[in-house]
């Protein structure tokens, strides 16, 4: 079990979240954490508790909530098959490994998964942790406000800017796992992003938020082709970790003034749906772009606006 603790320990400080879903008494897992002498974890490494009686597939739901990622990121460990059985048929996006009979093994169970495999550790990797204390902090702060003052409390601060050679592993990474906010789901290979990296006729985009809290760090990517006073819109894509910020309406408007300062004439957009990707069906359509044949296309003459409580910065190298 201490095995199995270091292991999962070395994930939490590469980024990866834990929480805890137990059907406990609160009192009775503090106490663990507090005295047990054979604990390895302590309870700041532990993102979210959900200590209760309920149903552990209820708990799994508030964990996504509270940490504000989709289910389908989450992957659920359990020495009980009737827990795993209940997880799968609620919950099917979680992934679910039971604990095996022969405890010996329990410390390879995830080493023998590609759960948790990546190309490289980001800076944004190694803050995830303190993001989601941060996150937790943002729930409070919504639970007790409206909508509109929680948005406006959160001093939002978005930067749109030209993605520079330290930026393409985050960015590769989030071309190939990001699904939920994604218009178009098409990955690539890191050669593939440095390859547009150095194209002339095409532009990346990053996307980085901020908020009184704490910072998201590098959450959004666009790639903008250039083509007879067009900007095509190839990829845009942005964090879940963001969603219900309003952060895409910024990124809009960054993305189209870049386009604006390359001399584009229009910005046009595709959305390809995806079993994952329903929650941007409308997006074009909601920030002001015009169906056409094939497309979605924005007149760049007139001017998209920015959320007033979103504090939008633009970094465009020529």
């Amino acid at each position: 079990y201490r095995d199995f603790q270091k292991r999962v320990k070395h994930y939490a400080q590469t980024g990866i979240f834990l929480a805890i879903a137990s059907k406990n008494n609160p009192e009775s897992v503090d106490e663990v954490f507090e005295k047990h002498d054979a604990m390895v974890l302590i309870k700041d490494d532990i993102s979210v508790f959900e200590v209760h009686w309920e149903s552990k597939a209820d708990s799994i739901k508030r964990i996504a909530d509270k940490l504000n990622i989709g289910l389908d990121a989450l992957v659920f460990i359990d020495d009980s098959p009737k827990e795993i059985g209940e997880v799968q048929e609620r919950l099917p996006e979680v992934s679910c490994l039971l604990v095996p009979e022969d405890i010996e093994e329990l410390p390879w169970l995830l080493s023998r998964t590609t759960f948790f495999d990546r190309l490289s550790l980001s800076e944004e990797d190694a803050i995830r942790a303190q993001s989601a204390r941060a996150e937790t902090e943002r729930t409070a702060l919504k639970e007790t406000v409206s909508e509109a003052d929680f948005l406006a409390a959160l001093d939002l601060r978005v930067d749109v800017f030209t993605a520079q050679e330290q930026h393409l592993g985050r960015i590769t990474q989030l071309i190939n796992k990001t699904n939920q906010f994604n218009l178009t789901t098409r990955r690539k290979t890191a050669e593939d992003v440095k390859e547009i990296f150095g194209s002339q006729n095409h532009i990346l985009l990053g996307m980085k938020v901020a908020d009184k809290f704490g910072e998201y760090g590098l959450v959004g990517v666009c790639i903008l082709e250039l083509k007879d006073k067009t900007a095509s819109i190839e990829t845009l894509l942005m964090s879940c970790r963001v969603l219900g910020r309003k952060a895409e309406t910024a990124f809009l408007c960054g993305v189209a003034q870049a386009a604006q300062q390359a001399s584009a004439k229009s910005l046009t957009g595709e959305y390809i749906p995806t079993p994952k990707n329903n929650l941007v069906k409308n997006l074009y359509k909601d920030h002001g772009f015009t169906a056409t044949k094939d497309l979605w296309a924005y007149d760049l003459s007139e001017e998209m606006i920015a959320p007033n409580y979103v504090t939008l910065k633009l970094e465009i190298n020529d």
